[in-house]
């Protein structure tokens, strides 16, 4: 059995050993793992779904930048009333529009026209 000395005794280990272990403090204790500095993990390529994500918000980003000050003022008055700041507002609707296969709204509430369905007639009377 081999005899430990060093960090391992305390309950607050903190460093490098020889640039071969790392002890780093966690929530739920010390933990151990092998040395590495900024740039020697590989960069990881990202999936298909987080270049969309991306894209989407590249989308909504360009969008919000085109809008006018009165478009801006509609957004601006719905996210306060909400209490969130009017780009963050913008982008959250926004982005479940592109998810859902829709367009991008300038304006605030986002108009919707759905067609009535054929079995309904409107019939005016004076």
């Amino acid at each position: 059995m081999p005899k430990v000395t060093g960090p391992l005794h305390s309950d607050h280990a903190d460093g490098t050993v020889n640039k071969q272990l790392t002890y780093k403090k966690a929530r739920r204790g010390g933990t151990v793992c092998k040395y590495s500095y900024p740039g020697s993990v590989k960069p990881f390529t990202p999936s298909a779904s987080q270049l969309a994500v991306r894209a989407r918000t590249g989308q909504i980003m360009k969008a919000w930048k085109a809008l006018t000050t009165a478009d801006k003022a509609t957004w601006n008055a719905e996210a306060t009333a909400r209490n969130l700041q009017p780009i963050n507002f913008f982008q959250q609707i926004n982005f479940r529009r592109l998810a859902a296969g829709e367009t991008l709204t300038n304006v605030y509430p986002p108009v919707e026209v759905q067609p009535l369905p054929s079995w309904i007639t409107l019939a005016f009377t004076q």
